[in-house]
């Protein structure tokens, strides 16, 4: 089974000209036909990340200023690996690697208020509990 050296970026940034900036970097060996639970697994032993407490966001760019792709399953890890194939060089396409706290994760839940007739945005929820809460204008 072949491995791929890739090049990670991590505990950094992305700034608003979608660049990942203020990081450090490391290297990983992936496996050509692991999964997308084997690459988390393997960033998050080589780096420390408690996974129980937090969740990691794989993104790499592809060319120049244009947005950064995310792998979040396992179409994404592939298309990911025939990109390395392709170029197999250490520093192109590397991985940036965000952590973000699980209890912010759910994000942003809507609900319709029948009573008022408007749709309220829940900002964060945590351990079921809203967070921010703010009303939407119907005009």
């Amino acid at each position: 089974m072949a491995s791929l050296t890739v090049l990670l970026r991590h505990f950094g940034k992305w700034n608003d000209e979608g660049n990942y900036i203020d990081f450090a970097i490391e290297g990983i060996l992936i496996k050509e036909y692991a999964s997308f639970n084997d690459l988390v697994a393997s960033i998050s032993n080589q780096l420390g990340i408690d996974l129980s407490s937090k969740t990691i966001k794989i993104q790499y760019k592809v060319e120049g200023n244009c947005t950064p792709m995310e792998i979040h399953n396992d179409m994404g890890y592939r298309v990911y690996v025939e990109l390395k194939k392709e170029n197999r060089e250490f520093g192109m396409y590397p991985l940036c690697v965000t952590t973000i706290e699980k209890e912010l994760i759910d994000g942003a839940v809507q609900r319709y208020d029948y009573d008022t007739d408007n749709t309220l945005a829940i900002e964060f929820v945590n351990s079921g509990e809203a967070i921010g809460v703010f009303e939407l204008h119907n005009d």
